[in-house]
């Protein structure tokens, strides 16, 4: 009895081991300059926790040009539990990864029947470098949920597929949508079920139905038979549904889908097939993975494409061929085809081409089709396992290095986007564009971790650089406008942010920096216009409303002061004693001829 419970739970404890070994030092990590500060560092409504208003504003806003609620109650929860230490977010993220990686082991082992199988896909998962962009990067919480859930929810499918009830489907439409509510990207999920019925679960076949009019047995039609498994998931093609319009409006709102003009749709599809192709190189040569990378644009060769289409149309029918001997070839194949569609930017959001957290979930279609091919020929061959476990040994002794490696590339912005220019200058057949090596994001975001450490000439170098890559780059002018203003250079500050509005006038951010350098100026009418557009865009951007409160007191406005100070106070929940003390001061000097700027 002791040995059969200790076999029965030997892989979960394994996998275990593995999983915190590859990522103990991510509790070393702290916080980035790459969107941990809008969720989290500079974001008001998260760091009051969870309270009444922050709740609702989860379920309302669509901050970060998304639409994930769950993702924001979480990270609520743990300003609860551990305030801003950074220690306890990521000591979340990687707990949420080893539940993840059990939770595939489970789901793998049910599709399968194999525990081998079922433990190389959630090794893979564990331990790959390339998932350390979801686990090390707290904004990347969504990741996590998103891919805990929908594991889950399939844990249910595959575990009840026998019973037709609307219980069971009620509990799996309820996790794919807390998936969906934490990160919109398995809404292919009902399509992958469906994959599902046709193998392992085998749920397609005809089935045996007695025919009135014939007066006996036959059997259904194989198109009523498909039309019933559709049919069986409507209420998560329904959510899927939902949620792409959501998510659709949320990113429109913020101006994020204006890159569907500036990638035309033969880049957007070329790039789409390229990235199939560069995935799959990353996860079986891990070795230059970053953070970000940049887009080719029109750089992207035409040869490029023409090597992924042979490569990937090749993959396919050999999957297609070997659908009866293997059949986890086939059905891992077109796992990862299918999940990785919504982030191949056939509805281009951001400026990147492809992204390492993308692979998350896609990777365990990857990864159940080289290892259940394996699986199936050991049984024809036992000799295979002795050629096989050396370079499974070897692949766990390499990648547990290298995901620490990579790991340590999240420690600072400073080192995270170095790493990215290394990769993307130094190393150009590592990204989508080896003939022209461009990463403008990169060094403008490398500047913003300069400019807070006070090295004003290296980081006015590199917006400069992103400047001459991309001069349409918002982010740039508006960065460089934020050095220019702690220089002291407050009317060129002010040019570089009205060149950012032109840019992205819905950005509130950049319209409070333009009433900070008008400020600056003197010139407080303008100021407060540029506020009043601020806070018209978000009126719960609390520095908005703190820096017209400044504004009214230097126009000696006490009432209309009064009221901003009562809003910024109501939206960051505790007011330090610091700014308490200034703001007394503020308006006991504002009958005065001198007083502050914003």
């Amino acid at each position: 009895m002791r040995i059969s419970t200790f076999a029965r739970w030997c892989p979960f404890l394994l996998l275990s081991v593995l999983t915190l070994v590859a990522y103990f030092p991510a509790l070393a990590l702290g916080f980035v300059n790459w969107d941990d500060q809008e969720y989290l560092t500079e974001n008001v409504m998260v760091q009051r926790g969870l309270t009444a208003e922050s709740i609702a504003w989860a379920f309302s806003t669509f901050e970060a040009s998304n639409y994930h609620p769950v993702t924001w109650l979480s990270l609520m929860l743990d300003v609860e539990l551990f305030g801003l230490n950074p220690v306890g977010f990521h000591a979340v993220n990687v707990l949420l990864h080893l539940g993840n990686v059990l939770l595939t082991f489970l789901v793998f082992r049910r599709l399968s029947g194999s525990e081998l199988t079922a433990g190389i896909v959630a090794g893979v998962l564990a331990i790959h470098p390339q998932h350390v962009e979801s686990v090390a990067w707290v904004a990347e919480r969504k990741d996590l949920l998103s891919t805990f859930f929908g594991l889950w929810a399939m844990l249910h499918y595959v575990s009840f597929t026998g019973l037709r009830s609307w219980r069971r489907m009620l509990i799996i439409t309820g996790l794919h949508g807390l998936s969906l509510l934490s990160k919109p990207t398995l809404v292919t999920l009902p399509c992958l079920l469906l994959l599902l019925d046709y193998w392992p679960l085998k749920r397609w076949q005809p089935q045996e139905t007695y025919n009135a009019d014939r007066g006996g047995f036959g059997h259904m039609p194989i198109w009523r038979v498909w039309a019933g498994l559709c049919w069986d998931k409507w209420s998560l093609f329904l959510s899927s549904l939902i949620l792409c319009i959501i998510v659709m409006l949320a990113q429109r709102s913020a101006g994020s889908l204006d890159n569907l003009s500036a990638y035309p749709t033969p880049l957007r599809v070329g790039n789409a097939i390229v990235s199939y192709v560069a995935y799959i190189r990353n996860e079986v040569w891990p070795l230059n993975l970053c953070a970000f990378y940049p887009h080719p644009e029109h750089d992207l060769n035409f040869s490029s494409v023409s090597v992924g289409i042979v490569l990937v149309t090749a993959i396919s029918l050999a999957a297609i061929k070997l659908r009866h001997r293997s059949p986890c070839v086939l059905i891992g194949w077109l796992w990862y085809l299918g999940t990785l569609v919504p982030m191949l930017g056939l509805v281009q959001v951001g400026r990147q081409a492809m992204a390492d957290r993308y692979m998350y979930f896609p990777m365990l279609g990857l990864s159940f089709a080289w290892a259940g091919c394996l699986t199936i020929y050991s049984w024809r061959h036992p000799s295979i396992w002795k050629i096989a476990v050396i370079p499974a040994a070897l692949a766990t002794l390499v990648w547990i290095p290298l995901t620490w490696r990579q790991i340590s590339y999240w420690s600072s912005g400073e080192r995270l986007w170095g790493r990215v220019l290394e990769v993307t200058y130094e190393n150009p057949s590592s990204h989508l564009n080896p003939t022209k090596a461009r990463n403008p994001v990169a060094h403008n975001n490398l500047a913003y971790c300069l400019v807070a450490q006070e090295r004003f000439n290296e980081a006015l170098s590199h917006i400069d650089q992103a400047l001459a890559e991309d001069p349409n780059l918002s982010a740039a002018w508006n960065n460089r406008g934020a050095l220019m203003m702690q220089t002291g250079f407050h009317t060129k500050a002010l040019l570089d942010f009205s060149h950012a509005l032109e840019l992205k006038p819905r950005s509130e951010k950049y319209w409070n920096n333009h009433a900070s350098a008008l400020g600056e100026l003197g010139r407080f009418e303008e100021a407060k216009s540029s506020l009043d557009r601020a806070i018209e865009l978000s009126p719960k951007f609390a520095r908005a409303h703190w820096n017209r409160f400044l504004v009214w007191v230097n126009l000696r406005n006490l009432d209309k002061a009064l009221s901003d100070l009562e809003s910024y106070s109501r939206l960051v929940g505790s007011v330090t004693p610091a700014r308490q003390e200034e703001a007394r001061l503020l308006l006991q000097q504002a009958a005065t001829p001198a007083n502050a700027a914003p």
